[in-house]
């Protein structure tokens, strides 16, 4: 392996011990190794490697710290915000990694949340439609309407072609801080049944809020109270702040790394469930998920 890697041997021994020591490789005999439990689950996941590849831009600010928290923009990681504006050509890098990234959760919230009383699905942000293209297969009786930036939605229906979902799957394109919502764009004199809006209906935000700042989520929270649909549901799964067990995953990871960003913090439950109650939600519960580490849920009853 020495000469196929162009490696010293004893460099590449000490790089396959540290990776034995991660997990990422075991050691099957003196001069033998193969994948550990967690290399196999990084290869079989391409997600986690797209992950890594795009933490190379976090790394990058962290090399001056100081200079990061002074910062107000400008830095390496905010280059993918862009995203938010809807700039020409700036959707696609973020697009890709979210949608990479999403197969992490899409799983853990059907699991822990299943939709088998839910018949519309309202997913906003929804990027390419990964998590609705999840729901759909899993659930055959459920129809779906993801709302993103317009070119983000014109990627989400190409994909629902692709995957043979456009008989239930539909995009709409506007940005969720002004404009109509998707459901309010669909509902039509001649009934709303055709819409979903009379059908039991679910509204997701997946790992959208901590993108944001409080304003912002405030506002957003307020036009969904002000424009509830009926017999409707929100669900919000995220990373959230101070998780028992994955503190650092919160304020550490997720608090610099939205500080590089240039939008958005960590939060605990408590200070979402206040901002949902200043927008005029009361009836907020936790779902437990099985990695709250990755996510957390927060359910919201009409």
């Amino acid at each position: 392996m020495s000469t196929e890697t162009g490696l010293p041997a004893e460099r590449l021994l000490r790089l396959l011990l540290a990776a034995c020591s991660l997990r990422l490789l075991q050691r099957r005999g003196e001069n033998r190794f193969g994948l550990g439990d967690l290399g196999a689950a990084s290869l079989g996941n391409p997600g986690i490697a797209a992950m890594v590849r795009h933490h190379r831009h976090l790394y990058s600010d962290l090399a001056d710290p100081v200079s990061l928290i002074k910062s107000e923009g400008g830095t390496n990681l905010s280059s993918f915000w862009p995203y938010a504006r809807g700039e020409d050509g700036a959707v696609d890098g973020y697009s890709e990694l979210m949608a990479a990234s999403q197969v992490f959760v899409a799983e853990e919230i059907l699991q822990s949340f299943p939709l088998r009383d839910v018949d519309h699905l309202w997913d906003i942000a929804a990027g390419d439609g990964t998590f609705m293209c999840a729901a759909l297969k899993r659930w055959p009786h459920l129809h779906g309407t993801v709302m993103d930036l317009p070119p983000v939605a014109a990627r989400a229906s190409e994909r629902f072609q692709r995957e043979g979902l456009t008989d239930r799957a539909r995009a709409y394109g506007a940005t969720m801080f002004d404009g109509p919502f998707a459901w309010e764009a669909a509902a039509d004199p001649d009934g709303a049944a055709s819409s979903g809006l009379a059908r039991r209906s679910l509204i997701s935000l997946i790992r959208v809020l901590h993108d944001h700042d409080d304003g912002q989520v405030l506002h957003l929270l307020t036009r969904l109270r002000q424009s509830w649909p009926p017999v409707t549901r929100l669900m919000i799964a995220e990373p959230m702040a101070e998780t028992p067990g994955a503190e650092p995953m919160g304020h550490a990871y997720f608090g610099l790394y939205l500080m590089a960003m240039g939008s958005g913090r960590p939060r605990t439950i408590q200070e979402l469930g206040s901002l949902l109650k200043q927008a005029g939600f009361t009836r907020i519960r936790e779902v437990h998920t099985g990695l709250p580490l990755l996510m957390r849920m927060l359910i919201i009853e009409p």
